[in-house]
């Protein structure tokens, strides 16, 4: 599957700069701005459709623009608008996700559909995701098809929306209990490893079809599960009271992450190993763990001296041009492969890891 754009807003805001020079686009622009819709005009290509419509949007933007700082309620009035017209809406683009919303929004008009985001297409072309409705509630949707209740139990939010290697939907929801649960198609997971799950997040699927994030157990631990194993402890030491984060699965196949221990250290880990120690150097917290394009796993740590410095692989960036990073934060792999983030130099000053790596060394 492919991500899609990720806003109704967005949609309506692709839609709008289609529209003819007539309706005034810098206006519309201003309104779909205010309400949280941004969009390069000059990227999209104008399009022929009805001047009924064109007439229909500007008198709503005037009235909208005449009431003063637009609204949610302003914004839902304009998409009721767009929504009058949508049978020739899928006409004005070739992405299938916009008619696929179009579809959605008309099949649901009495749900009163606010906005919709974590967008995919699956396989056979249908999109998924979730939207938010009027009643204040988020369910996920399926196509044409807002998934109210799973398993029987009413959804009032969800999170992590995404199908799996079988064309399942599946992600976290909350019941009307409380609770967060992971699910797939119509079954909401309670339990892990025969244990209840009380939260979850990071909920996703790997390339082998199973379960994997992290889930709050009923005596108040976080710790990160695959399948229906919770993974209570890593190089024989117990993952301890409330933290695990950034879980994913590396392009190797290799559970990953970041755990806290009995002493209190937050560490990353892959696989089974923990990693407690980067260049010799005891690791004492740890953040933004992920791995690199080449497999290294990557992020940031901090040091025994309280400094944060950068990491990939056993190696940490500790200077930069013969000036030594005091901290650092957002680190993260380039799309060319290098990582990136911000770095704090001896004199407080914060700069982006790209130029401290290529303006600091050139000019050491």
């Amino acid at each position: 599957m492919h991500q899609a754009e990720p806003s109704l807003r967005e949609t309506l805001s692709t839609l709008a700069v289609t529209l003819p020079e007539k309706l005034s686009l810098p206006k519309l622009q201003q309104v779909l701005t205010s309400i949280g819709a941004s969009r390069d005009l000059d990227s999209v290509s104008a399009a022929a459709i009805p001047d009924e419509f064109a007439r229909a949007v500007t008198a709503r933007v005037d009235e909208i623009l005449k009431g003063g700082d637009p609204s949610i309620q302003d914004m839902r009035s304009l998409l009721q608008v767009v929504d009058q017209y949508a049978g020739s809406l899928p006409l004005l683009t070739d992405k299938p996700w916009a008619a696929a919303l179009t579809r959605l929004y008309q099949a649901n008009r009495d749900a009163g559909i606010i906005d919709a985001d974590s967008f995919a297409m699956t396989l056979d072309g249908e999109l998924v995701g979730r939207v938010e409705l009027a009643d204040g509630r988020c369910v996920p949707f399926k196509g044409e098809t807002l998934i109210e209740k799973i398993g029987g139990k009413e959804v009032t939010n969800c999170g992590d929306i995404h199908t799996t290697p079988d064309a399942e939907l599946a992600g976290a929801v909350e019941l009307s209990d409380g609770r967060w649960v992971p699910f797939k198609g119509d079954a909401p997971i309670e339990k892990i490893g025969g244990k209840e799950v009380k939260d979850c997040a990071d909920i996703h699927t790997a390339a082998d079809g199973e379960f994997l994030g992290r889930v709050r157990l009923p005596d108040g631990r976080w710790v990160p599960f695959k399948g229906d194993a919770p993974i209570e402890k890593i190089g024989g030491k117990e993952v301890q009271y409330w933290y695990c984060g950034d879980i994913h699965i590396a392009a190797d196949g290799e559970f990953l992450g970041r755990v806290r221990l009995p002493d209190g250290r937050r560490v990353p880990f892959k696989g089974d190993i923990l990693i407690e120690k980067i260049g010799g150097k005891e690791v004492k917290d740890c953040y933004d763990i992920h791995t690199a394009a080449d497999g290294k796993l990557a992020g940031r740590v901090k040091f025994s001296d309280g400094r944060w410095v950068p990491f990939k692989g056993d190696t940490p960036i500790e200077k930069i041009g013969g000036k030594e990073v005091r901290g650092c934060v957002d680190i993260h792999t380039a799309a060319n492969g290098e990582l990136a983030g911000e770095v704090e130099l001896p004199d407080g000053q914060w700069v982006s890891l790209f130029f401290a790596r290529y303006r600091l060394n050139a000019s050491a």
